[in-house]
Order: structure tokens, then C-alpha cells, then sequence
């Protein structure tokens, strides 16, 4: 039994480890530090949405410029319903080397995998 949980937690540690060994490329409205690096460039270059009663959902996308890195499409899906409020639904990228993560619809990362 101890050799299970000494290796589960290894097997843990390593899940953490190379969840974080991601290189943060890109930041958008960051609550302290608005959009950086400055470097960088992101402006949103198209919108969409649709719904009917009770039922919204938005689509945006933005295009992020950061030296050393190509373009990329960062797609970001919102929904509003009568019974669950305002949702995040998705953040995504359109390069498989990069992924995302998310606070909500107005703060989002981008990072090289």
C-alpha cells in the first residue's frame, strides 16, 4: 500500500509538472497588467452570435501577433441562458502547438505547448 501511494503521488507530481512547463505566450486583459507583453499584439477581428428565448451565444475571434511566433486564431465561445447566467464556454487556438487557458471570457492565455 505504501509503494501505491508513493507512486501515485509521483504520477501526480509529473501530471502537475508538465501541466506547468508550458511557455506563456500571450495574456489578454489581465486584470493587473492589461494585454501583455507588450510586445505582443491581439485584436479581435471577428464576431457572430445568435439564440431565441431564454438562449444566447456569442463567438469571437482574435488574431495574436507575438514576435518569434506565427499568427495565431484565438476562437472564444460565450453563452447567456435564463437558468445558468453568463458561461465561458471555450477558448481555443488554431495551432495544435499552442493551447489555452481561461478565467473567464475576458481574461485568457495562450502558450506554447
Amino acid at each position: 500500500m505504501k509503494y501505491k501511494l508513493i507512486s501515485a503521488m509521483a504520477l501526480t507530481l509529473g501530471c502537475v509538472a508538465n501541466a506547468n512547463a508550458y511557455e506563456k505566450i500571450f495574456e489578454w486583459n489581465d486584470p493587473i497588467q492589461g494585454n501583455y507583453p507588450a510586445e505582443c499584439s491581439a485584436a479581435k477581428t471577428y464576431g457572430t452570435g445568435g439564440g431565441g428565448p431564454g438562449y444566447i451565444y456569442y463567438y469571437d475571434e482574435f488574431t495574436v501577433n507575438c514576435p518569434l511566433h506565427p499568427t495565431l486564431k484565438v476562437g472564444v465561445e460565450k453563452s447567456w441562458s435564463s437558468s445558468q447566467g453568463n458561461r465561458c464556454d471555450r477558448v481555443t487556438v488554431n495551432n495544435s502547438a499552442y493551447t489555452t487557458s481561461w478565467n473567464d471570457c475576458n481574461n485568457w492565455r495562450v502558450y506554447k505547448k
